[in-house]
């Protein structure tokens, strides 16, 4: 301890550069490790992350030089690749985000973000539902108009006590389209 104690005084610049060094390496070296540890571990919604794997959108290619590619693959593509993964338990499909307007008329409401999902996505997350149903095999592959909207946004479209099952519209392009919805918090 002593020596310590004089090397501080006898060099106190190169003692604070030390200090504060080793203070940064150590701080850094626990983010890193906090980052890791937040992004494999098993939190609500996604209870089960430490066994997933995830695909990105994925690209197809119409010509040899790569000219000509379209973003994104469809639910059929996603099942016809993972499907017979070996190993695979369930495959879910998210389709990419878009910006609607969605309310309960066309009078009221307001843009929100929308994505297209299917039925083992309620599987693989833990989101639980505040009211209603999530949508069945039947209406899935009937391809019925059917939603589940969140409970901050089924507040802002109905107020504060609202039915089970809700008439809500979602925009698609230039027309307004009547959809059945179920709550998730």
């Amino acid at each position: 301890m002593e020596q310590i104690l004089a090397l501080i005084r006898q060099n106190p610049f190169f003692s604070a550069v030390s200090v504060i060094g080793t203070a940064v390496s150590i701080t850094f070296v626990m983010v890193i490790y906090m980052v890791y540890d937040i992004q494999t571990a098993d939190l609500a919604p996604e209870s089960h992350r430490s066994s997933m794997v995830y695909s990105s959108y994925g690209y197809s290619y119409r010509k040899s030089d790569h000219s000509n590619s379209n973003t994104g693959m469809s639910y059929r593509a996603v099942n016809a690749i993972f499907a017979e993964l070996p190993g695979a338990e369930l495959v879910t499909y998210l389709g990419p985000t878009y910006l609607r307007y969605c309310g309960d008329s066309p009078v009221r409401g307001m843009r929100r973000t929308v994505r297209q999902g299917d039925l083992n996505d309620w599987r693989v997350y833990d989101i639980p539902l505040v009211a209603g149903r999530l949508f069945s095999t039947e209406e899935f592959d009937a391809c019925r108009d059917v939603v589940v909207i969140g409970e901050q946004l089924a507040r802002e479209a109905f107020g504060s006590s609202f039915p089970a099952v809700l008439s809500f519209r979602v925009c698609r392009s230039s027309h307004w389209q009547k959809l059945f919805c179920q709550l998730s918090p």
